[in-house]
């Protein structure tokens, strides 16, 4: 029951963002040479590797071959709470969303809940 209350509210946040995102990009003229113009839409973006520092914290997330790879960690948060870009890890079991904390002590960082456990499953993945 949460689970299926805590995905239609994730739904309804990323119809929300994507609907921000078209209406931001009519303000800017297409052709005009701007990196933001190879998407003029929110874009789902998958993640597949992440860097890490020295202490394992996660850095930046990638996805090799696409345009936007790698992406850092600043950026990212900021795409995932402008509502300009969602990420999210395709599992062979199935896709996680990846989201924002904010933690008191360590600040903003990204993690996934893939299952349910504490661990942040981004660790999981193979670095970029």
């Amino acid at each position: 029951m949460i689970e299926m209350l805590v995905t239609g509210v994730v739904l309804a946040m990323a119809l929300k963002r994507r609907a921000r995102a078209v209406g931001s990009n009519k303000q800017c003229m297409a052709g005009s040479g701007h990196a933001h113009h190879k998407e003029q839409f929110m874009a789902d973006r998958a993640v597949r590797k992440t860097g890490k520092n020295k202490d394992g914290d996660i850095t930046r997330l990638c996805n090799d071959g696409d345009w936007w790879s790698p992406r850092s960690k600043a950026d990212a948060i900021a795409d995932i709470e402008s509502g300009a870009h969602t990420y999210y890890v395709p599992w062979t079991s199935g896709r996680t969303e990846i989201r924002v904390v904010n933690d008191s002590v360590k600040g903003k960082y990204l993690r996934t809940d893939r299952d349910n456990t504490t661990r942040n499953n981004l660790d999981d993945l193979p670095d970029c």
